[in-house]
C-alpha cells in the first residue's frame, strides 16, 4: 500500500523510525505506519521523543469508541477550500532577496558621530520580497512554489473540531475511523494500514 502521498501532501516533513513504525508528523498531525510499509531511509528518534510518543497514543488495551470518518460531502468540505494566497510570496510562488537590505532585514548608516540601524522599509524586516525582478528569484519555501498556503479553518467532526485540511485528507484514508471523546487537545484515528493523532482546534480559529 502506497502512503507516499501522506508525506508529499499532508505532512511534508521526512518520517522517522519509532519502535517498529514509520512516523510522519508536523506538530499538528501524527501518522503511524508499520516501518515495512515505508520505502525509504528512516532516522531513529531520540529517547526523549520516544517517551513522549508513548504517552501520546491511547492505551489500546482498553476499549475506545470509534466511528467511521464522515465523507467530505457530509462535512461540507470543498477541495481546496483551505487554500489562500501565500502571505510570503503574495501568490507569486517565488521570492527574492531584498535588494535594499541585501537580505539582512535591516539597513544601517553612519554619520561622523553615530551609527544607526533601522528595519528595512522595503521588506519590513522580512528579508525577502515576493517575485522581485531586480534580484535572483527562488522558490517560496512557505508554499513550495504553489503561491497558495494552507490556512487553518475549523471543521466539526462528531464531538471534535479539527482543521478542515486534515479532515479532508483523513476522509480519503481507506477505512478511517475517528475516536469519540478524545482528550482535550487531540483525537485518535485509525485507518487500513496505520493510525494517528490529530490536534484539535477551536471553532474560532
Amino acid at each position: 500500500m502506497d502512503f507516499s502521498w501522506i508525506y508529499k501532501t499532508v505532512v511534508r516533513i521526512e518520517p522517522f523510525r519509532w519502535q517498529n513504525y514509520a512516523l510522519f508528523t508536523n506538530g499538528s498531525i501524527l501518522i503511524r505506519l508499520p516501518a515495512q510499509n515505508y520505502n525509504g531511509e528512516l532516522e531513529s528518534c531520540s529517547p526523549f521523543h520516544s517517551k513522549r510518543l508513548t504517552d501520546l497514543f491511547p492505551d489500546l488495551s482498553h476499549r475506545i469508541s470509534l466511528k467511521p470518518f464522515p465523507s467530505t460531502k457530509s462535512l461540507g468540505i470543498e477541495p481546496g477550500s483551505w487554500l489562500k494566497e501565500c502571505p510570503k510570496c503574495k501568490g507569486a510562488g517565488k521570492v527574492a532577496q531584498c535588494p535594499e537590505c541585501e537580505g539582512e532585514g535591516v539597513v544601517s548608516w553612519e554619520t561622523a558621530y553615530h551609527e544607526y540601524e533601522a528595519t528595512c522599509q522595503t521588506c519590513w524586516g522580512d528579508k525577502l520580497l515576493p517575485g522581485d525582478s531586480r534580484a535572483e528569484q527562488m522558490e517560496c519555501a512557505d508554499c513550495s512554489g504553489t503561491g497558495k498556503s494552507v490556512w487553518i479553518t475549523p471543521c466539526q467532526v462528531y464531538d471534535s473540531v479539527i482543521s478542515t485540511f486534515y479532515a479532508y485528507h483523513l476522509s480519503l484514508l481507506k477505512g478511517c475511523k475517528i475516536q469519540i471523546n478524545g482528550t482535550e487537545d487531540q483525537v485518535y484515528f485509525v485507518f487500513d494500514g496505520g493510525d494517528g493523532i490529530v490536534m484539535k482546534i477551536s471553532l474560532e480559529d
